[in-house]
């Protein structure tokens, strides 16, 4: 009985706590998210021909992409999302790596200034084919 009546306590104290830490002095509680954050997205897709083959795989280059700003880049957040097919609805966000043949294909992903690259290989080493046509979307978050 007395380990319940400290877990009520314990329980309490929490909410309280929780409670003042939420609302202003005016009982305005805040968001949970920012008002202020500037989200944008952008879908862009590949073919075969802007792959490029380098030691451990291919790689693409998304290029200089309008919402991929310098304040996204020095305070923000860029995320890359992959749909594998044209009929799926599903995307998967990178970096992601799909069981193949006893290994795995990874996607990753790097951006700066320059843009968004994409990058795909074998974890194996061993040479991958082509990635040829994808979707990808890029969200991006800055304060």
């Amino acid at each position: 009985m007395k380990i319940y009546f400290i877990r009520i306590i314990l329980f309490l104290f929490i909410w309280v706590l929780l409670s003042f830490i939420s609302c202003n002095k005016d009982n305005e509680c805040t968001p949970c998210i920012m008002e202020s954050a500037n989200i944008q997205s952008v879908v862009t897709y590949t073919d075969s021909l802007v792959w490029f083959q380098d030691s451990i795989g291919y790689y693409t280059d998304l290029g200089t992409l309008s919402i991929v700003t310098p304040p996204v880049v020095h305070n923000g957040i860029v995320q890359v999302y992959l749909r594998n097919d044209s009929i799926s609805d599903r995307w998967y966000n990178l970096p992601w790596s799909i069981p193949y043949s006893g290994t795995f294909i990874i996607y990753n992903y790097s951006y700066s200034l320059d843009g968004v690259r994409i990058g795909v290989f074998r974890l194996d080493g061993i040479p991958i084919d082509n990635p040829g046509i994808k979707a990808f979307k890029l969200v991006t978050t800055s304060l």
